[in-house]
């Protein structure tokens, strides 16, 4: 994880509209972790402009702290499923 000190797991609807979830407390150095983000939480986190499910852009966005450095991150089996 380098340097980071947020991981935020999105999903964009055409910015500045969006869902976002800091999931770094979640992740382990060197550890294969399952995380999962329901939709609802991502609904209850905005960016400046609520997520629109029906107008999804991005369905998925990992990003680090701003000017975090050295940051590795493997992904496997990224899905969404429904309840």
């Amino acid at each position: 994880l380098g340097d980071a000190t947020a991981m935020y797991a999105k999903v964009d609807s055409v910015w500045p509209a969006l869902g976002q979830v800091d999931i770094f407390d979640q992740l382990q150095v060197g550890e294969w972790v399952t995380v999962t983000l329901p939709i609802a939480t991502l609904l209850a986190n905005p960016g400046d402009a609520p997520l629109n499910l029906s107008q999804v852009w991005t369905p998925f966005v990992l990003e680090p702290s701003w000017a975090a450095s050295n940051v590795e991150v493997r992904l496997n089996d990224i899905r969404w499923i429904r309840d």
